[in-house]
């Protein structure tokens, strides 16, 4: 089959829109599945966020988060833009976790008059902060990694 100069030209111009595509999916933007547990005082915390921060934060940084079902187990999900998928790069993390009470403790108003109701945490505040958390974790090239986080009061 002949191809015109126009036709060639096209043809070349969606080669080239593949190949940036493709160099764009390399390694540096793999993610490797991870989950893990939240244990607080040796029972399951179930509804708690768990985050990945990276230590090293680069224009590929992925940010990666999930959310703890009734066993505490979560899963990541990554959040770099536009991104979907589970785990997270490959490095080393800092790692925080929120859970707040179900209910609240009590009602703020705020300036426009509008009571809000406001929860407490159900851990200690040092794990909902990467300044303080001393929760890490490093994720490997590996299929699963596995963590476990086991919280006190």
């Amino acid at each position: 089959m002949m191809y015109n100069k126009k036709h060639r030209r096209v043809l070349e111009f969606f080669g080239w829109l593949v190949l940036i595509f493709l160099s764009g999916c390399g390694e540096k933007n793999k993610t490797y599945y991870v989950e893990g547990t939240v244990l607080f005082e040796g029972v399951p915390l179930s509804k708690a966020l768990v985050s990945f921060i990276p230590v090293e934060i680069s224009p590929e940084t992925v940010f990666a988060s999930g959310m703890t079902n009734e066993n505490g187990v979560f899963t990541l999900t990554v959040r770099p833009a536009g991104k979907e998928g589970g785990g997270t790069n490959p490095g080393n993390y800092i790692v925080t976790i929120e859970r707040y009470k179900d209910e609240p403790s009590r009602t703020e108003k705020l300036p426009s008059g509008e009571a809000v109701p406001v929860f407490d945490l159900m851990i200690p505040s040092r794990y909902t902060s990467k300044d303080q958390s001393d929760l890490q974790a490093k994720v490997e090239k590996k299929d699963k990694n596995v963590f476990e986080f086991h919280l006190t009061k």
